[in-house]
């Protein structure tokens, strides 16, 4: 989940994130001195079929590259969506 302001939103809206409270736009957050911001969400679980099916130019990267920094192994893939369980593991450490 995130918040942010415009240019960044289209930022994020280009990495498939949604709207947490479609039709409300950009609303004022009192922790960011009312500033108005985009709330925005990302299902982690179904990356690999969405960013795949949008044929997104950063899937590769993101999906075939080994990332070592990035250690989820105390997460098991059944705990996720069907679709992401048939996924590749998207260059994270996961355990089988």
């Amino acid at each position: 989940m995130v918040a942010a302001r415009v240019p960044l939103d289209r930022m994020y809206e280009q990495l498939l994130f949604q709207d947490v409270f479609p039709g409300r736009g950009f609303i004022p957050l009192p922790h960011m001195n009312h500033v108005p911001h985009r709330v925005m969400a990302f299902e982690v679980a179904t990356a690999w079929e969405r960013w795949t099916q949008a044929k997104h130019p950063l899937t590769n990267f993101i999906c075939h590259t080994d990332h070592p920094d990035l250690d989820i192994s105390c997460i098991h893939r059944d705990a996720y969506s069907p679709a992401y369980a048939k996924a590749p593991t998207m260059g994270l450490h996961i355990p089988t």
